[in-house]
């Protein structure tokens, strides 16, 4: 009873498998390629695209600022009023009067500063009838010691500058990762179905085995324990089966998910068709290569630089500041008056300076920015360090993984020839239902770790273009990424 209800729902999980294989192939189907899938990542990544937005934020704004202090300045005034007096046996007298005036400021990057003012007044008394006059001043004032020179007066646009490059990097480095953690989703996802499939077959074999068991135990040549081994291989291959199905449906959604699509209709297939080898061939280096393709192109490395450029700036900043603030100025000045229309000029040439009797507060800014400048050399030191590591650590990754997956393609091997030996000395009656279950065993553990083995070869492929700086650019996203670092849609 117990063995005619086992064949039943053998035969019925067959025909349900049977089922759902022509149902899948009537389904329609999704293709997503490894490459678009990096594509959709960056475009239609909402993570990734408020990176996009916050970038090109800064790229209209800071620099805005920043490159605002050498733009002439205007403001325009103007004021209006009215006074009335009185006094004891005298009428009141009242003045109306009106001043307006033109302001203009204009800072060189050599630290001139150029300001040129216009002014005018109009006034009327009710016993004196309309006064007023106008005037032009211009001046120049240009620092001698303190502030002089295009590299102080510039310090703050290209320390800004510098940070939008750090920005940059770091924009660069998180579409990498980004790329680099798609490409890692794609692949596991591959990596499920396959190992749904060897699952799959497994079943397949398990269930021949078992009705081969079946038929032997019928003509005499095993024993009826024979059978209890191969229902417990159908059994687990049946529990493999729904273990990696569910593997592979929660592969898809994180892919989806990293993506930025929607799941799928119910019945809609989305399939990953691409290999390791057709979406990302090798990259071949030696670690010298390696190495030196890491120093131009780490991020940490190139974020580094750029700080110990801006700390040597800041640095010399604070030097500047030490020095004394001796500046040069001259004006011209022109009025005339009404109603006599009276002119007048003058011009002004004269030295001016400051000196702080408190100096302590700008040595204490110059030791501070000494103190910035060695951590920053300390750290980049350290960045390169960790790029060259990280550069010779990936291409040995890459060597070693291509050594391991040779020796699972030999082991695969033996492992099938194994079972197929033991297999046809099952059926001779030689072997029994447990050595012929470890061998199969065996071959299904040994196609899971090809599997594996090629995983890990991709990851350490994706390993060497990552620590060299060509992920991108495999992927060919190189350009539109440079684009939006640059504050371009």
């Amino acid at each position: 009873m117990n063995a005619a209800w086992i064949d039943s729902s053998v035969a019925a999980g067959l025909l349900l498998a049977a089922a759902s294989a022509m149902a899948a192939a009537d389904a329609p189907v999704q293709r997503i390629g490894a490459l678009e899938a990096a594509r959709l990542t960056l475009e239609q990544g909402g993570t990734f695209q408020a990176r996009v937005a916050d970038l090109m934020l800064q790229w209209r704004y800071l620099l805005d600022v920043a490159r605002g202090e050498f733009r002439p300045k205007a403001a325009v005034t103007f004021a209006s009023q009215r006074v009335t007096t009185s006094a004891t046996a005298t009428a009141p007298n009242s003045t109306i009067s009106n001043r307006g005036g033109l302001a203009v400021n204009w800072k060189m990057p050599s630290g001139l500063t150029l300001t040129a003012q216009l002014d005018g007044d109009r006034q009327r008394q009710s016993a004196l009838g309309y006064t007023g006059g106008r005037g032009v001043t211009i001046a120049l004032a240009l620092p001698l010691l303190r502030g002089s020179g295009h590299e102080i007066n510039g310090a703050s646009l290209r320390s800004t500058e510098l940070a939008l490059e750090a920005a940059r990097v770091t924009f660069r480095q998180a579409a990498a990762d980004a790329v680099h953690q798609t490409l890692v989703l794609y692949f596991d996802r591959r990596m499920a179905q396959l190992q749904a499939e060897v699952a799959r077959e497994s079943l397949q074999s398990s269930t021949r085995v078992d009705e081969l068991t079946r038929t032997l135990i019928d003509v005499g040549r095993n024993a009826a324990v024979a059978r209890l081994q191969s229902r417990a291989d159908v059994a687990q291959a049946e529990i493999a089966v729904a273990q990696s199905t569910n593997a592979e449906r929660q592969a898809l959604r994180a892919l989806l998910n990293a993506i930025g699509l929607e799941p799928p209709d119910e019945g809609t297939i989305i399939a990953t068709p691409d290999s390791p080898d057709e979406a990302l061939p090798p990259l071949t280096l030696d670690e010298a290569q390696a190495v030196a393709q890491a120093l131009q192109t780490d991020a940490a490395v190139l974020s580094a630089r750029l700080s110990l450029e801006d700390a040597r700036l800041r640095l010399r900043v604070a030097e500047d500041n030490l020095r004394l603030p001796l500046q040069l100025d001259v004006s011209r000045n022109l009025s005339r008056t009404s109603p006599d229309r009276m002119g007048r000029g003058s011009t002004t040439v004269g030295l001016s300076t400051s000196i702080e009797l408190d100096r302590s507060e700008l040595r204490h800014a110059r030791s501070s920015a000494e103190v910035a400048l060695r951590r920053v050399e300390i750290e980049l030191r350290d960045a390169e360090r960790n790029a060259r590591a990280a550069a010779i650590d990936a291409v040995r990754q890459q060597q070693f993984a291509a050594q391991q997956f040779a020796l699972t393609q030999t082991n695969i091997e033996v492992a099938r020839q194994r079972h197929d030996a033991e297999l046809d000395r099952f059926r001779l009656g030689r072997t029994s239902a447990l050595e012929l279950s470890v061998a199969q065993q065996a071959m299904t553990s040994s196609r899971v770790q090809l599997l594996q083995s090629q995983f890990e070869v991709l990851t350490a492929r994706l390993g060497v273009f990552k620590a060299t700086g060509h992920l991108l650019e495999a992927v060919g996203l190189q350009a539109q990424v440079d684009r939006w670092s640059q504050g371009q849609p």
